[in-house]
């Protein structure tokens, strides 16, 4: 192997010297593909070293005899692991301590028939009983060989353990493989490794044999890590001489880890996959690129392409015949993730009596590598990949998916009917049999199911003969036909329903399959299954919350930069095509290029930078230079003077200067070259280029005052310079450290308070510089990219970032406390590939952002996504007239809105509490008072408000409670309700807001502590939740100095938790812990009682109800994160509408209506406030606005091949 290290630490370094392209372009592809790793291939097995250590120590120090089992997650190498590996291993040095003697190899391919591929490696296992019987099995078997010991290898373990199996083969199968496993011998050896997917281990557990192996000799396969990935990416290579693209495997490596994150864990047969494609698109040196991976589809698409390219071979003739075929090689999941299954090839090729048509699906899909046929003849797909990536197959299994399994429920019977000798007692009848008829009649089947269902009519038929003599039977057998027709026709109808029901379900899955990756088509892809069952309204409402992009193309490669013109009316972006574009985005939903690129470079553009008065552009180039152009007319740009040539090689970025006098440009080298551009004819550098970094600086950024210059380097450091005299930079302060690996992005804030930079180690961190010779770093790291991070760049406000990652997404990240960053929202995803740089409109409304895919997408930012506090937010309030809206937060922060435009919140005035932190507030009904409790102060804290944007204290009413959070004021804003102790309540008149006075004595009310009141509409009742009782308590308040107990409302299991009137103040909702919400007539408080049964709907205590204005519609929001809408219009019979308006798991929500419109505000943890508009009208209208040019008629056919296109807006 010595062989292997020397190249894998040339390929490391880059040393190696380019090979000759004559011989650097073997035609022997090193990649297996989809293919696993054979005893054959051992020597090309790369980056799993310490795995196949750690397997072999296992089964050479084993203490006790049995079978062992290597289990993992699909996709990450096990079949290869067993064989090029273990049984690698062994068929070399063997597995015996002290000894390198080889062993014999053998391996069971269970396939349909397990037990018959043992007995063809043993045949007298079957008759073995004894364990003297099975030791002579394996003496036997040795004795035919040169070695005294036997690996058995037995993958594909879970094709043992599917429906497919019957039990009695099953059980059989396993105990004599355990039984072999066992044999102890002073001649002879064997080790049994089984080789199984951990999804499947709790079915392993269900037998002993298996469960034994689990807890005393289990091998667990770990994921491979990113060192070596790039061992099993780069060797490979290596072996054939050919070479990788600078960035490749790191490119590859970072969009596994995006994929493996994601939905899609099976990432090794997808790269193995996407290598062995890009291999037939290597460059005439046979070297491997960035465009081939492109060419290939990148990691997510190969497998896909690969398989809709093999489907273009075939005619129309074999694509009907095809969908028969493709379902029966796969083993369909009830309630567990499909697999696939091995049929031979001569039962696929009867399917439906089409033999030629069958052979030739067979033969291009093999072709393509997706299918492989073993000397056996057994036809199989070559990974479970195929199953997952290719979309085709996908949506032919989600289509059908219960007549698919029914028809591989009948086809397995009929085999085992066949097989036990076609006795009459295990033909189908009754219901089965009907459902067979009814639902199989245009399936294509098997010839023995076709015989099984022929014999079953017929014994069905005779059955009914036998009881009612020949006349009868003849009625009845006409009878028989008459239901069997009618049933088919309903069957028919049903399927119609069925079908649509169906693609339906398809169209959404998928929308929620891309509401991560993709939010923008999985918003285009709700209005589609909303234009197919119109009554689905909660899915549209929920994309309110999601970012969404209007693509627009022109570069043929990747972007590099995009730069806003300072009044963000023109954009620039840089590529790797060698050009710079200029765009209007006046109208950021239709972005427009401005005449033709800017072209001159001979290089990858890395760069594009505005001068601060808009005139200037620069741009930077791999080719070392820096131009200047004239963009005073965007339409015809000019260059201005001789290009500014770079001694030190690539300049990676460029930025001007406040002033515009002065242009940065760091270097390859190391260094940064500072430029007078004052005089932009006749550039020149203003001293020696600064240096200082220990490798290539790779970004640069002015502060706002430009007295700064900060720069990031490979070194993993960042520099900053003092530049108030550019003519003569001095360094600032130390190194900026931290980072584990380059320093790639820098970025002031616009108040010049704070320095953000980005890394390849994926994180970002911040520093505050207000004072510059000593910053001070804010905070833990950002984390939760998957790729590195190539761009960063602050929002207007200073108090929101944005950070793009080569994992395909950007992030937005709440800075308002630096000290507690926080993730704003939801990621902005869509990209094929990463996304490289991420820029702020100067109204911080729009982003733009570049990606590898040579895209610029213009994202619209969730205006229902309020970033406002870091904490938690308990439930906003609002003004009797819906104008304002109160919001305050567990870090202590009071925060009031302009909501007269609520689709626009306007933050006005903001205050932190003298306490630290705000567990309840209310607002006066006039907006003019702000109320807060929090913390353990006992007070309420009073608030001026009448300014909205100057809140000022009014005072503080003591309270005698440990926590002060009951606090309720009556629709007249005249009495206000606390809690007296944690036990009892105190009314006030707060008539005269700024002197409350106690209305009678403090009431004690039943339960431990306070926890939620609400006053009827007319202020005359008052209901009340408490911990340490089920119960909700109801107050006459119609006298606030002297309330009256009221009977309890009983029927809650657990403690209630929010409690609320409906408009017209004759029902109170109430929810809780019991994960309920109960109605109560109060229509005569006196007389209250329950209406209706519960509401059962979210699966988690429900923190918070809230009635429209209407009435009609109730909104509950609970702990895991769903934000429920309920049909309120007949209350004893309320309908649940639809879905979660909030995605599942987000935080825990506390919700509330305005009052004159229909939004609906919630506050929930890490800062999250929302304020959802519920008029669908307009959730449609922002998707259709927003997303331009995402569903195309060649992505709906990608997504959906069989199934018309659907219009969405």
């Amino acid at each position: 192997m010595a062989v292997w290290r020397e190249w894998w630490a040339e390929a490391q370094t880059g040393s190696r010297q380019a090979a000759d392209p004559s011989s650097a372009a073997p035609t022997a592809c090193p990649y297996l593909g989809l293919a696993s790793y054979t005893v054959t291939d051992r020597d090309r097995f790369f980056g799993r070293e310490r795995s196949i250590e750690e397997a072999v120590s296992a089964l050479q120090g084993a203490t006790t005899s049995g079978m062992f089992v290597l289990y993992a997650a699909s996709g990450t190498g096990k079949s290869s692991l067993l064989h090029a590996g273990i049984a690698g291993r062994a068929a070399t040095h063997g597995l015996t301590w002290g000894s390198t003697k080889p062993w014999s190899i053998e391996t069971v391919d269970p396939g349909p028939d397990p037990f018959g591929a043992l007995t063809r490696i043993f045949p007298g296992i079957r008759e073995a009983e004894s364990s003297d019987d099975y030791r002579t099995v394996l003496d036997d078997y040795l004795a035919d060989t040169e070695n005294d010991a036997l690996l058995l290898i037995v993958d594909q373990f879970e094709q043992v353990l599917t429906a497919g199996a019957h039990d009695a083969t099953r059980d059989e199968f396993i105990d004599r493989l355990d039984r072999l496993s066992r044999v102890v011998s002073s001649t002879s050896t064997i080790r049994v490794v089984i080789g199984v997917r951990a999804d499947f281990v709790p079915e392993c557990l269900q037998h002993a044999p298996l469960a034994d192996a689990l807890q005393h000799r289990q091998i667990v396969l770990a994921p491979m890590s990113s060192e070596e990935l790039a061992e099993a990416i780069k060797l490979p290579a290596a072996a054939v001489n050919a070479e990788l693209e600078p960035g490749l495997s790191e490119r590859i490596i970072s969009d596994l880890d995006a994929t493996r994150v994601g939905h899609n864990q099976s990432v090794l047969p997808l790269m193995s996959h996407v290598l062995e494609s890009m291999w037939m698109h290597r460059d005439q040196a046979g070297n491997l690129t960035l465009r081939a991976y492109e060419a290939a589809g990148g990691i997510e698409g190969s497998v896909n392409r690969a398989a809709e390219n093999a489907w273009k071979v075939l005619d129309d003739d074999d694509r009907a015949v095809a969908p028969a075929l493709l379902l029966r090689l796969v083993q369909i999941g009830d309630g567990a993730r499909d697999t696939r299954r091995a049929v031979p090839r001569a039962e696929l090729l009867r399917v439906g009596g089409a033999d030629a048509r069958n052979g030739r699906v067979i033969e291009a899909l093999t072709t393509a590598r997706l299918l492989t046929v073993d000397d056996a003849g057994l036809v199989t797909f070559a990974h479970e990949v195929v199953i997952d990536s290719w979309i085709r197959l996908h949506n032919m299994i989600s289509a059908n998916r219960a007549s698919n399994m029914l028809r591989q429920t009948f086809e397995r019977d009929a085999a085992e009917w066949d097989r036990r000798g076609r006795q009459s007692a295990d033909l189908w009848a009754g219901d089965r049999l009907h459902d067979v008829i009814a639902q199989l009649d245009d399936h294509p089947l098997t010839p023995m199911a076709y015989s099984f269902r022929r014999d079953a009519i017929k014994k069905q038929e005779r059955r009914k003969l036998q009881k009612r003599g020949a006349v009868s039977a003849i009625a009845a057998f006409v009878a028989v036909l008459m239901v069997v027709s009618v049933f088919a026709f309903r069957a028919s109808a049903r399927s119609d329903v069925l079908a649509s029901s169906a693609q339906f379900r398809e169209v959404l899955s998928t929308a929620d399959r891309l509401q991560q990756s993709n939010p923008s088509l999985s918003a285009q892809l709700v209005l589609a299954a909303r234009n197919m069952q119109p009554a689905e309204t909660s899915r549209v409402l929920a994309t309110q919350d999601a970012p969404m992009a209007t693509p627009a193309v022109g570069h043929e490669n990747a972007i590099y930069t995009a730069a806003y013109r300072p009044d963000g009316k023109v954009l620039a972006t840089a590529s790797g095509d060698h050009t710079t574009r200029l765009w209007d985005v006046s109208n950021p939903q239709a972005p427009t290029p401005i005449g033709s690129p800017l072209e001159g470079h001979t290089s990858f553009v890395t760069a594009a930078a505005w001068s601060p008065d808009g005139a200037m552009l620069a741009t930077a180039s791999g080719d070392g230079t820096v131009r200047l152009w004239d963009v005073r007319n965007p339409l015809s740009p000019e260059a201005i003077g001789s290009p500014l040539q770079s001694a030190g090689g690539t300049v990676y970025v460029v930025s001007f200067s406040p002033d515009g006098r002065t242009l940065a440009a760091p270097n390859d080298d190391g260094t940064t070259g500072l430029w007078d551009v004052s005089n932009p004819e006749a550039a020149s550098l203003l001293t020696p280029p600064l240096a200082g970094p220990a490798g290539p600086v790779r970004t640069s950024a002015f502060s706002p005052d430009g007295k700064l210059l900060a720069v990031g380097s490979d070194d993993k450091t960042v520099w900053l310079w003092n530049v108030s005299d550019p003519s003569n930079p001095v360094i600032a302060t130390a190194p900026l450290t931290g980072f584990a690996r380059a320093a790639h992005s820098v970025a002031f804030s616009p108040n010049g308070q704070l320095l953000a930079a980005g890394s390849d180690d994926r994180t970002a961190r911040v520093w505050n510089i207000g004072n510059p010779a000593q910053p001070t770093l804010e905070g833990p790291p950002l984390t939760g990219h998957t790729g590195a991070l190539w761009s960063i760049a602050f929002g207007p406000d200073s108090q929101t970032l944005a950070t793009a990652s080569w994992d395909g997404t950007a992030r937005l990240w709440n800075l308002r406390d630096p000290s507690r960053p926080r993730s704003l929202g939801q990621p902005l995803a869509g990209s094929n590939g990463g996304m490289i740089t991420v820029a702020f409109a100067p109204d911080g409304a729009t982003m733009a952002t570049g990606s590898q895919d040579g895209v610029l997408r213009m994202w619209n930012r969730p205006t229902s996504v309020i970033d406002a506090h870091t904490d938690r937010v308990m439930t906003p309030r609002f003004s009797s007239d819906g104008s304002h809206m109160a919001t305050g937060s567990v870090d202590g922060t009071l925060q009031v809105w302009d909501t007269s435009d609520p689709d626009h919140p306007i933050a006005r005035g903001r205050v932190v509490v003298p306490n630290g932190q705000i567990d309840n507030l209310q607002i006066s009904p006039d907006g003019r008072t702000v109320l807060t409790t929090g913390g353990n102060d006992r007070a309420v804290l009073l608030w001026d408000a009448s300014d909205p944007d100057t809140i000022r204290p009014l005072g503080r009413l003591e309270l005698e409670t440990r926590y002060a959070y009951l606090m309720a004021i009556t629709p007249d804003g005249r009495t206000l309700v606390t809690g007296s102790s944690d036990n009892s309540l105190q009314f006030w008149d707060i008539t005269d807001i700024s002197a409350p006075a106690p209305l009678g004595q403090p009431l004690p009310v039943p339960g431990d502590l306070l926890t939620n009141a609400a006053f009827s509409p007319d202020g005359r009742t008052l209901a009340i939740a408490a911990s340490g009782t089920n119960d909700i308590t109801l107050l006459d308040s119609s006298d606030p100095s002297r309330p009256k107990m009221l009977q309890p409302l009983t029927g809650h299991t657990k403690q209630a938790e929010s409690v609320v009137f409906s408009p017209d103040g004759k029902t109170l909702a109430s929810a809780g812990d019991d994960q309920t919400i109960r109605f109560w007539d109060v229509a005569k408080p006196s007389e209250a009682q329950g209406i209706g049964d519960p509401l059962i709907g979210q699966s988690s205590t429900i923190r918070s109800v809230a009635f429209a204005t209407d009435g009609r519609t109730l909104a509950s929001g609970s702990d895991e994160g769903t934000v429920q809408l309920w049909d309120t219009t007949n209350i004893a019979a309320p309908i649940k509408l639809g879905g979660s308006i909030a995605s599942i798991g987000a935080t825990r929500w506390y919700i509330a209506f305005s009052p004159t419109s229909n939004h609906l505000a919630a506050g929930g943890e890490g800062g999250a406030v929302r304020l959802w508009n519920l008029t669908q009208r307009a959730a449609e209208t922002r998707v259709c606005k927003n997303t331009n040019n995402v569903l195309t008629d060649a992505t709906w056919d990608q997504l959906f091949p069989e199934l018309p296109y659907r219009t969405t807006c």
